[in-house]
């Protein structure tokens, strides 16, 4: 179980999902950009936007919005 900021708890249990791949996820469920996420995990804000569209084509997701919806969805 993760927390974020102490109110949304998230199950991202998804076994399709690297570890890095979920931290970047829950970077863009606290709405944070892919340079601010890049900055905490201390990587290139590419490799951030490379790992998200890995996550979209793994959940067949179309963009953020949706990806965020359905990461919702999964917790």
């Amino acid at each position: 179980m993760i927390t974020i900021d102490g109110h949304w708890q998230a199950h991202l249990d998804n076994p399709h999902l690297a570890p890095r791949e979920t931290k970047y996820c829950l970077g863009l469920l606290s709405g944070k950009t892919d340079k601010v996420i890049a900055r905490e995990q201390g990587v290139e804000p590419g490799t951030v936007s490379n790992r998200i569209k890995n996550v979209h084509y793994k959940l067949k997701t179309a963009n953020r919005a949706h990806l965020v919806a359905e990461l919702i969805r999964l917790k």
